[in-house]
């Protein structure tokens, strides 16, 4: 099985939210893709960081239309693992 491009995913997103708005390396990615507790380590497509409530529809929109999972990020103080993606084929949004 391929896995599949998310190049011009990323295009778009990279053209709602700027240079700034768009997570996709390893290392940018690796403090989002764990829990607190450092118990829980997911991976991603990337890291999506909107700055305003315009860009963030936009993004989920476009994720919704792409078919590719959005877990949502906020402060970061669960225990549980609820915010870390699991499978590799969604995104993270930082809000």
């Amino acid at each position: 099985m391929t896995c599949p491009t998310y190049d011009p995913f990323l295009t778009q997103c990279l053209q709602i939210t700027g240079p700034a708005g768009v997570l996709s390396s390893e290392a940018d990615m690796a403090s989002y893709l764990r829990d607190w507790t450092g118990q829980y380590q997911g991976s991603a497509i990337a890291v999506l960081r909107p700055r305003s409530t315009d860009e963030v529809a936009q993004l989920v929109r476009l994720s919704a239309e792409a078919g590719i999972a959005v877990v949502p990020l906020g402060g970061r103080t669960g225990l549980a693992g609820g915010g870390v993606p699991l499978d590799g084929r969604s995104v993270v949004l930082s809000v």
